[in-house]
């Protein structure tokens, strides 16, 4: 985190998130038993990747419910991230839908 918002203290001591590029941040739950993970997003907007809804806004630390069959995801506001299953032509990518 801290390599990417090196201007942000708030960064410089976390070690239970990380960013995988500069727009997509994992929070996952790290501890048997865990249910919540405390995220710190730093300013910008971040959206949830399963929901596509904004999570924060300005630089803040928000609660996220961490069921054990799912890994809390961000995406950063401003950027680009396909989603498509690959295939040869346009054609063959209509006929899967």
């Amino acid at each position: 985190m801290w390599c990417r918002f090196p201007s942000d203290p708030a960064t410089y001591d976390i070690d239970s998130q990380f960013l995988l590029g500069p727009a997509v941040m994992v929070m996952p739950a790290l501890y048997q038993g865990q249910t919540q993970v405390e995220a710190y997003f730093p300013a910008g907007l971040w959206y949830d990747f399963e929901s596509q809804k904004v999570i924060a806004s300005t630089a803040e630390r928000v609660t996220l419910d961490a069921p054990i069959d799912h890994i809390n995801i961000a995406i950063r506001g401003g950027h680009i991230l396909p989603c498509q299953v690959a295939n040869l032509t346009t054609t063959s990518r209509e006929q899967l839908e």
